[in-house]
């Protein structure tokens, strides 16, 4: 991704994650713009921890502070926790309203894409799952884990 596309990708994030603090009754701080910020800079999923690591020497900030964001933005929607790590990326189809997303997390490089799902493809294992085994997913995302095209041909 060239450096000015992200840029523009990162201050959409931004203005995304203030928008909906403001929305849900939230204060927009500097303080979560700075997590807002170091997500969406970040190629991998990062933890509370690795947030705290990178925020810690360029503003004042505390762990209980980053999980109270971070808690804050999965309940808005706008990220997503990434297992087995546990860490968090941003949500770029927060304008989707619950569509379905699958996340592909290579294994090996620890890459993640997010991909927006067609319903006509989806609704099917939806379907299944109501109906066979009375099972109602509530989330918007699937997460698969594999190999991505580079690491695959390494």
């Amino acid at each position: 991704m060239s450096t000015k596309k992200k840029i523009h990708v990162v201050d959409d994030f931004v203005e995304t994650c203030a928008t909906a603090f403001r929305d849900s009754g939230g204060r927009v701080t500097e303080t979560r713009l700075s997590v807002v910020r170091c997500l969406s800079n970040s190629e991998v999923p990062l933890t509370a921890k690795e947030i705290f690591d990178r925020l810690e020497k360029k503003i004042k900030i505390d762990q209980v502070s980053i999980y109270r964001i971070l808690e804050a933005m999965l309940a808005l929607g706008l990220v997503h926790q990434v297992f087995p790590g546990g860490g968090f990326v941003p949500c770029h189809h927060t304008s989707c309203d619950l569509t379905h997303h699958i996340l592909t997390r290579c294994t090996a490089c620890n890459a993640i894409e997010e991909i927006h799902v067609p319903v006509e493809k989806v609704e099917p294992l939806v379907t299944f799952l109501k109906s066979k085994k009375k099972f109602y997913p509530d989330e918007h995302y699937i997460q698969l884990n594999g190999l991505c095209e580079g690491c695959k041909e390494r």
